[in-house]
């Protein structure tokens, strides 16, 4: 529009609509015909669209107005036809050559002031309720955009029209049908819809602007969709999507109601469920007529293969709305979006971008992709998928350096400049965002760096929505707090170094997954993304610098003149790419991720078994790799060269590798920089690290420290701690450098004897993949040897009932049993048992026969194992602590026995007698007639008690380091 006035004539409000055409005006029917080029427009169609658009921005306040549009066409050419026509609802539409133009508004609207006609009365902008509320689009030329505040209430306006457009764009399938568009399109929202249509049997439809309800019959029939098999279910991966799920529902029931004229509109309400509750189904049997699945990229395996199952025993229409550019294997073939179903010719690919402006959405790819960055590898797309998938026109001058313009009318900011921008630091964004009167539900602030020693952090908790994002866990983060929301304004804060790292494979899979989760970050903006990288200067924050510097430069502003349909269109240009990588390297990321640690659900997976007899990707091999903040290397030995190692320096020991897995020791993992200038907290640390309170606690209870948790924790404690959490504290280096280490060099320097060596023998060579384990494991140490998390081994042993903590230790005998579970061959090598047990026999080498080493004199630590001798605990806690050795599970439960509820006992196991002393359990239940008879020996007078009571005479359970060696060396067998 070039020009608009608002006026009141008599009783009616009026909104005078002017567009100036440079071109002549040919009328042909109804159509009036302006030439751009060879391309003619209909002017008509032009102004009768702003004019349907107006209407339903205007329409809330618009209620209790009597308000008639009209719309003028002028031009140049004295030829131009006189006509008047009527126009969308009580509309008139005038084509007028441009010397009539101001005789007819006199004419009109008795701006003459003839006394037989009332009076115009014309409102300026401050006065118009109407203008005013148009006001809020009008970019401020310094700015090249309205006032934050404005742009987003204007903005918000508009996307409750352009949402409810959406609804054309349904068009189901038969049997199953696949919503496929990225972020911003409008997924969930269409979603929603095809559950009201569902739900009521009918459906929308728009005519001359008008909505209205009719009958779904013919939809629902091409669909084969039977709403008497069962009810609906909407299913979402979060409350928080599953909310959003609920609230556009109620949004298109409340839409159908006001547009049903006949009374007759009932709804069967859909069951809103989260994605995990699918696995119950199967057991309780349940039955739907029609799932619809928001976020289907994010659906685990095994709950695709549940749905699949409940599919199979009574079928039902399937509706999926998922996200090709979070999950970017699924922008090829739709049929490999979830195990069991074929979507091939199922699908409709959304093209429109509802929530983003052009530049968000422009900058969010190209963060992701790396198209601003300074050679290097880059993901270029084909020119097909940057038309299909994308929304982009490509034109290539050579292969690797495509230029794409968008021409994007769908959202109502896509003209303004610089929504895309930087700020210079957090004190000044925190500042202009505060004095819009932004609160929680506007603004969304990402922090990937440190914080800035000189901000108050605590503000952004009050003021915005805050997330730390700076720890392993911040995929988890995003996908729990951020995934699903939009927010007018997202500030991104800081850069990681291995942001811009891609030198090895493992440096390049770690970028490309934090790539990924800055594309989900910044695509929540609705109107406005910025960045802030105040951060300390680096060779990769420098390049992150000049990356953001041209990133701002192209999407700064649009085209400077409108194309034919009177849009402004975003040209930008991709440099050169030394390497081009294609989607396979956003592949399963979130499910392998980078890190050392590996994620609790596939953990198992990883560690047993490569994906393919081919190499594999960067981020599996890292998955296998022990961390090297891993406290000890414990006795878990790989079967290694026969000479010893050059230096005394020995690198902490690999778990044996996957078969077709390659790992690099020369490549060390990224960690993070710690700045701590002062003692802290346990909680001020976790929040620092980015890990939970309960895990700095373990950490520094390995390391002998047992403060309280509101205690401060000494700067060099936390040094040493700091690598357990991918960190290191500045000035602290050599404690970073100690914890890689491990203490591996211990076990060799200050346990070994002379009549001892922890070198293998050379004849006794064994394969790459089978590890020699020799005295007892720690539980946390052959988790981190083995690739798992501790919580995944005790969960195995307990299944085993061997019950124990994770600091504890467990025999030769069940650590390999463990190994084997968890696919590594291992064998016992007594040549570094302790001294005194007992030696296998070359002929029962088949079927070894276990000892019980509790039993036996405590001459010398085992050379391969670092012995963490228990302190004496009540009887409430100390059962779980002993594991005897001897027998077979099952014997071993039929010989335990209860002295107190929760409290066992077992062969073996020392006791501290209220009247006798100390003594050793050699059978329990010795007598049957008598469950409480045991056959119990006892150092005191070295007199074995054939029916003694435990229960009532035993005041605790005894660790065996707590037994002198004396009487160890005296006490029988079991």
């Amino acid at each position: 529009m070039d020009n608009i006035f608002h006026l009141r004539y008599g009783d009616t409000d009026y909104m005078v609509l002017i567009e100036a055409k440079a071109q002549p005006i040919d009328v042909t029917g109804g159509e009036w015909l302006a030439t751009y080029g060879n391309k003619p427009k209909c002017a008509r169609k032009q102004v009768e669209d702003h004019i349907r658009t107006m209407w339903e921005y205007m329409e809330p306040i618009a209620r209790d107005t009597k308000l008639q549009f009209v719309a003028i066409v002028v031009s140049p050419d004295p030829a131009t036809k006189e006509v008047v026509k009527p126009g969308y609802r009580n509309a008139e539409l005038v084509l007028l050559p441009t010397d009539k133009l101001i005789p007819f508004i006199h004419e009109r609207f008795n701006f003459d002031l003839n006394a037989s006609h009332p009076a115009p009365e014309l409102f300026r902008v401050s006065q118009s309720p109407f203008l005013d509320l148009l006001r809020l689009s009008m970019a401020i030329p310094a700015l090249g955009h309205p006032e934050l505040s404005s742009g987003i209430r204007y903005v918000d306006r508009c996307r409750r029209t352009l949402d409810q457009t959406l609804f054309e764009d349904f068009k189901p399938r038969a049997e199953r049908w696949l919503i496929n568009g990225s972020a911003g399109m409008g997924k969930s929202v269409l979603l929603a819809y095809a559950a009201a249509v569902l739900s009521s049997g009918r459906e929308l439809y728009r005519f001359q602007g008008e909505t209205g309800v009719k009958e779904a019959t013919e939809v629902l029939e091409t669909t084969a969709f039977d709403p008497d098999s069962g009810p609906i279910a909407m299913l979402a991966m979060s409350a928080k999507q599953l909310e959003n799920l609920r609230q556009w529902f109620e949004f298109f029931v409340s839409l159908f109601e006001e547009s049903d004229l006949t009374g007759n509109l009932h709804f069967r309400r859909p069951e809103f469920l989260l994605a995990r509750s699918i696995g119950e189904w199967v057991t309780y049997k349940r039955t739907f007529s029609a799932v619809l699945l928001d976020e289907a990229h994010d659906l685990p395996e095994h709950a695709a293969r549940s749905l699949k199952e409940v599919y199979d025993q009574q079928p039902f229409y399937l509706v999926l709305a998922c996200d090709r550019h979070q999950q970017l294997r699924l922008s090829g073939a739709n049929a490999r979006v979830m195990t069991g179903f074929d979507f091939t010719g199922k699908h409709v690919r959304l093209k429109q971008i509802y929530r983003n402006p052009a530049p968000v959405y422009i900058a969010s790819l190209a963060l992701m992709f790396r198209w601003f960055g300074e050679g290097g590898p880059k993901v270029l797309p084909s020119d097909k998928d940057f038309s299909t998938c994308f929304g982009f026109d490509s034109f290539r001058l050579s292969p690797n350096e495509p230029t794409l313009t968008m021409k994007n009318d769908a959202h109502p900011a896509n003209s303004w400049s610089h929504v895309v921008a930087a700020f210079p630091d957090v004190a000044t964004a925190a500042a202009t965002l505060r004095r819009e009167k932004l609160g929680t539900k506007e603004v969304l602030w990402v922090r990937f760096s440190e914080e800035d020693p000189d901000f108050d952090y605590e503000s952004l908790h009050r003021d915005f929505t805050y997330h730390n994002c700076r720890s392993r866990e911040a995929h988890k983060l995003s996908d729990k707090y951020i995934k699903g929301q939009d927010f007018p304004v997202v500030v991104i804060e800081g850069f990681p170094s291995f942001m811009e790292k891609h030198s090895t494979e493992k440096e390049e899979a770690q970028m490309w997954q934090f790539r990924r989760e800055l594309y989900l970050c910044a695509s929540r903006a609705t109107c406005f993304l910025y960045f802030v990288c105040d951060v300390k200067e680096t060779k990769e924050v420098s390049a992150i610098r000049q990356e953001i510097a041209r990133l701002l430069e192209a999407v700064g502003a649009p085209h400077s003149s409108p194309d034919a349909n009177g849009a402004k269109p975003w040209t930008f240009r991709i440099g050169a790419a030394e390497h081009v990588r294609d989607y396979e390297v956003f592949s399963d990321l979130r499910e392998d991720p980078v890190e050392e640690s590996v994620s609790e659900d596939a953990s198992d997976d990883l560690t047993r078994k490569p994906k393919s007899d081919t190499a594999p990707s960067a981020t599996n091999a890292a998955v296998v790799k022990a961390s090297p903040s891993s406290k000890s290397a414990g006795p878990l030995k790989k079967d290694s060269a026969t000479t010893k190692p050059e230096s005394s320096k020995q690198a902490p020991v690999q778990p044996a590798p996957t078969e077709g897995v390659t790992t690099d020791s020369n490549e060390e993992p990224e960690h993070w920089e710690l700045t701590i200038e002062e003692p802290q907290t346990t909680k001020e640390f976790s929040e620092l690290a980015g890990v939970e309170v309960y895990r700095v606690v373990e950490a520094l209870n390995e390391i002998g420290c047992f403060e309280g948790p509101n205690k401060p924790i000494s700067i060099k404690n936390l040094a040493k701690i700091a690598p357990h959490f991918r960190c290191y504290v500045v000035g602290y280096e050599d404690e970073y450098e100690s914890a890689q280490e491990g203490e591996e060099l211990d076990h060799q320097t200050t346990t070994a004897t002379p009549t001892e060596s922890s070198s293998v023998d050379p004849k006794s060579e064994t394969p790459d993949d089978v590890y020699v384990i020799g005295g007892n494991v720690i539980v946390s140490d052959l988790a981190a040897r083995i690739g798992i998390k501790p919580f995944q081994l005790l969960a195995d042993l307990i299944k085993m009932e061997v019950f124990v903590a994770p600091h504890q230790e467990i025999t030769a005998n069940t650590a390999t049993k463990i190994c084997k579970i968890h696919g590594y061959r291992c064998r016992l090598d007594e040549s570094l048992q302790t001294k005194g047990a007992k030696k296998v026999a070359p002929d029962s080498q088949a079927k070894p026969k276990k000892h019980n080493k509790r039993s036996e004199p405590k001459t010398t630590k085992p050379v391969a194992a670092k012995q963490k001798p228990l302190r004496s605990r009540g009887m409430n806690s100390l059962s779980h602590a002993f594991e005897s050795a001897d027998g077979s599970d099952q014997e071993r439960e039929s010989r335990s026995f209860a002295i107190r509820r929760g409290v066992h006992v077992r062969r073996g196991h020392w006791i501290e007698d209220s009247s006798l002393g100390i003594g050793k359990i050699l059978q329990v239940c010795s007598k049957s007639q008598d469950r409480d008879a045991h056959k119990v020996w006892f150092a005191g007078g070295g007199k074995t008690e054939l029916t003694h009571p435990l229960r009532g005479r035993t005041n605790k359970i005894l660790h065996v380091s707590k037994i002198s060696e004396d009487i160890l060396r005296r006490a029988p067998s079991t």
